[in-house]
This record gives C-alpha cells, structure tokens and sequence, in this order.
C-alpha cells in the first residue's frame, strides 16, 4: 500500500450502505475503502489485513459501533476510529465521545445531502494525524540523541533511554557540545 493510499474500513449492517459507503471513497475520493457487515466481520477483517481508518455504524446487530471501536482499541489502541449514527442524540455522542472516537457524523446527513466529500475529509484528517504521531514516535524513539519532554516547570517527563542522566530530571547545564550547534 503506497504512503499516501487510505485504507479505510467501512461497517454496516446495512449492506446497502456500506458498500455504497466503500463504492463512494475508492472511486470518488482515491481511498482503498472495503466494506463488512457486521462487527464480529469487521473484527475478523482486521485481524488479517492493515487499515488506516474504521467508519462504523453505531447500532448493529450482534455487536454495536462502541463494542467493536472497544475490540479494536485491545488491538491497536490509536487506530482511527469515526462513528456514524442515526441517532442525533446528545447522549449517544457523549458515550461515543468518552469511548475514543476520532469523529461521530451523522449518517442521514452522509446519506440524505450526499456529504461523501465530508467524511473523506474526516477520514483524510484523523488518517493524517495518526500518520504524523507514528512519524514523532519513531523519530522520538530511534534518535541517538537524549529527547525529553520538559514541562513549563522544568520537570523532565518521558526521556528517552540514551538521556544524558539517570535522574529524570533535566541537568542544570547543557553539555557543550549541545550549545555550540
């Protein structure tokens, strides 16, 4: 899959929907969206294949959007998530909210005003930022120099291994070599 191909996985138990759903980003908006129908489907899909993005409905028979985006999160805990839910309620967004979703549309407003283009851009958004974070991560833990992220109040928190003391805190003067680049 080259670097800038989405992969997106689109759950539904409408099948009508999702594959709609998929149809729409693969060919109107260059994403490598596939569809399943169920939670349990989406599960096993993920299980063998790579995907940057899930877009799931919320009420599914057998397993709703939240149990799969909790069976999801004990496999790969930042993996983009966006619930689609016909119910507009406030309640619902909040559960959703509180349970790690990267974004909640409405699917009569993705549906009814053909707002594909709205969830592409959201896709596109989390998948971006996801991909940033993966990028700091890996710089953050393959540099071969000292990292640490210091706090406004000088505490040093999360250093990296090759930190340049074993006291967690920052030391009272840079070393040299660091002043003089």
């Amino acid at each position: 899959m080259a670097e800038g191909t989405i992969r997106t996985l689109v759950v539904d138990d409408s099948e009508f929907f999702a594959d709609m759903t998929a149809e729409t980003l693969t060919q109107e908006h260059d994403m490598d969206a596939v569809s399943v129908h169920s939670g349990t489907a989406a599960a096993e899909r993920l299980a063998e294949e790579e995907f940057d993005c899930v877009v799931s409905d919320y009420e599914m028979p057998e397993m709703d959007g939240l149990e799969l985006l909790s069976t999801v999160r004990s496999e790969d805990p930042s993996l983009p998530f966006i619930l689609l839910t016909g119910r507009g309620d406030e309640e619902t967004a909040s559960k959703a909210i509180r349970a790690g979703v990267a974004d909640y549309l409405l699917k009569l407003e993705v549906v009814e005003d053909k707002q594909y283009g709205r969830l592409a851009n959201r896709i596109e958004s989390v998948v971006a930022q996801d991909r940033t974070r993966k990028k700091f991560e890996s710089l953050v833990a393959n540099s071969p120099d000292g990292i640490a992220h210091i706090t406004a109040k000088g505490s040093c928190c999360r250093p990296t291994p090759r930190w340049p003391t074993g006291s967690g805190r920052p030391p009272r003067r840079w070393p040299a070599s660091a002043s003089s680049t």
